[in-house]
């Protein structure tokens, strides 16, 4: 794993931590590394590819994992692709990079990486719902750093919870992220606005 590619991990899923306790956590399974974090009303999970490592399960606070994002991010093309090193040991995550190390503390996960995967799956699990569906912009600004390519696109799947009235969504972005988003209650005051521009453009015409 390179240095690019675990700063976008780690890029794509910070957003999504809103300054609460959860943490950002860091996943090492079936030759994969997936960093994950919510903050109860969006998701975000990243995944880069990392074969022949052993399995490990860390969760790093929130200030941390913007330091190890600071620390790895490479300042020159030629530290793109510089190789990561990572042990977990002691209530530790050490991160080694060519010349260069550095010690970032851990802490006890409040949820786990099957814990968002179960819920993705369960909201994905609801009826597609093909009327319109309310987010938050600001929730939505929250996935724009998980865009790495510049012909990755955000793919929408809106669902509709039981009660009918607030919607919810399962999304990816590229090949490398998913994610979900809570909905908004239905408003008749955005049915409105949007009745009242389409009068205005029509007695314009």
């Amino acid at each position: 794993m390179t240095r690019a590619e675990l700063t976008y991990a780690l890029t794509a899923v910070l957003p999504h931590e809103g300054n609460r306790k959860g943490g950002v956590g860091l996943t090492v399974r079936e030759g994969e590394l997936l960093a994950y974090a919510t903050d109860g009303y969006t998701t975000g999970l990243s995944r880069v590819t990392w074969p022949q490592v052993p399995p490990f399960d860390v969760c790093l606070p929130v200030s941390e994992a913007r330091d190890l994002m600071r620390f790895l991010r490479p300042s020159r093309v030629d530290e793109q692709s510089e190789a990561v090193e990572l042990l977990s040991q002691d209530g530790e995550l050490h991160v080694a990079i060519p010349g260069d190390s550095q010690v970032f503390t851990l802490k006890e996960p409040t949820y786990s990486l099957d814990d968002l995967l179960a819920l993705m799956r369960k909201v994905h699990g609801l009826p597609t719902e093909f009327s319109d569906c309310l987010y938050s912009p600001l929730l939505l600004g929250k996935f724009a750093k998980a865009q790495r390519e510049a012909n990755d696109r955000l793919r929408l799947y809106p669902k509709r919870t039981k009660n009918g009235k607030i919607g919810a969504a399962v999304l990816t972005i590229g090949t490398q992220f998913i994610g979900a988003v809570a909905g908004m209650d239905d408003s008749v005051e955005t049915d409105s606005a949007l009745s009242s521009f389409l009068q205005t453009e029509d007695k314009a015409a």
